[in-house]
């Protein structure tokens, strides 16, 4: 019998305020890289949607599809 391996879909955001992003120099690339790497260590079990960073209500409709 084939047998099909079957991939999970997974989907992750990095999630902050937008406001912070001039307070803390850095934060935000930070933030994005952490869910990269993140990305990176699941993508091989399962199928991964980054959204990246969701740091406001346009983004936030963006990544919900809702735009």
């Amino acid at each position: 019998m084939n047998q099909r391996k079957i991939k999970a879909r997974v989907g992750i955001y990095s999630g902050g305020l937008k406001a912070y992003w001039n307070q803390f120099q850095g934060l935000k690339e930070r933030l994005i890289a952490y869910g990269i790497h993140i990305e990176n260590k699941i993508s091989a079990d399962a199928q991964v949607f980054n959204y990246r960073m969701v740091d406001d209500e346009i983004s936030s409709r963006k990544a919900g599809g809702v735009v």
